[in-house]
């Protein structure tokens, strides 16, 4: 199947809303195609308390498994982790991140 086989999705600061985006429904649409699973990883920077931080990279990636089993995919073939802070990208807002990869 043809699009993306991972996508990088950066949020808003203390943000976890998931406006309608092409790469997240494009990604969506292969893995419904091909039955593929979809792994969501959410990341917060390293601003604000860590228990505070660890919830919100859970409501990212919930937020982002509900867009894509909106979009088509089943719900098993969706897992979703809240990672917590990070400090591993470039940047605060690169550190913002949900990270969804297919995985066959």
């Amino acid at each position: 199947a043809t699009g993306p086989t991972r996508v990088i999705y950066l949020f808003e600061y203390d943000s976890s809303s998931v406006p309608e985006t092409s790469e997240l429904t494009a990604i969506a649409d292969k893995a419904k195609k091909a039955g593929f699973t979809l792994d969501v990883k959410a990341y917060t920077d390293e601003h604000g308390r860590l228990a505070y931080n660890k919830r919100l990279s859970e409501r990212r990636a919930r937020a982002i498994g509900d867009y894509l089993i909106a979009h088509g995919v089943p719900a098993s073939k969706v897992s979703i982790h809240g990672m917590g802070p990070t400090h591993a990208f470039a940047n605060d807002a690169q550190d913002r991140r949900a990270e969804v990869v297919i995985v066959k």
